[in-house]
């Protein structure tokens, strides 16, 4: 499954209180977060984290929900989240590390062999 940016940048609102899981976000919302997510996901290719291209509007569902934690987690100072805001950083953490695993070379090669002492 291929995920947008709108519907990036809506799962983001979302994480953050600022729309429902089924509502359309108010313009200047919709604009800061299309401009947030943007900056984040140009820094997170450029750390190397997001293998994929950022010309394209097509965002894998596997770094869909990584990427909105980590995303929501810069939005949350802008947004006055102030009493989900532990809860947000830690979701952020976890979408970091998701982010490094994916990230990891698949495992291919030799067996390992076993050292006896």
């Amino acid at each position: 499954m291929v995920y947008t940016r709108e519907d990036l940048r809506n799962a983001v609102l979302a994480e953050l209180g600022v729309i429902d899981a089924q509502g359309a976000p108010l313009p200047e919302d919709a604009q800061t977060g299309d401009e947030r997510c943007q900056q984040q996901l140009e820094a997170l290719y450029d750390a190397g984290l997001i293998p994929f291209d950022l010309d394209s509007d097509d965002i894998p569902a596997r770094f869909f929900v990584p990427l909105t934690r980590v995303i929501a987690d810069t939005l949350a100072v802008p947004y006055g989240i102030g009493s989900r805001a532990n809860a947000i950083k830690l979701n952020a953490s976890a979408g970091m590390k998701e982010l490094h695993r994916l990230n990891q070379p698949r495992y291919m090669g030799e067996p390992q062999k076993a050292v006896y002492y």
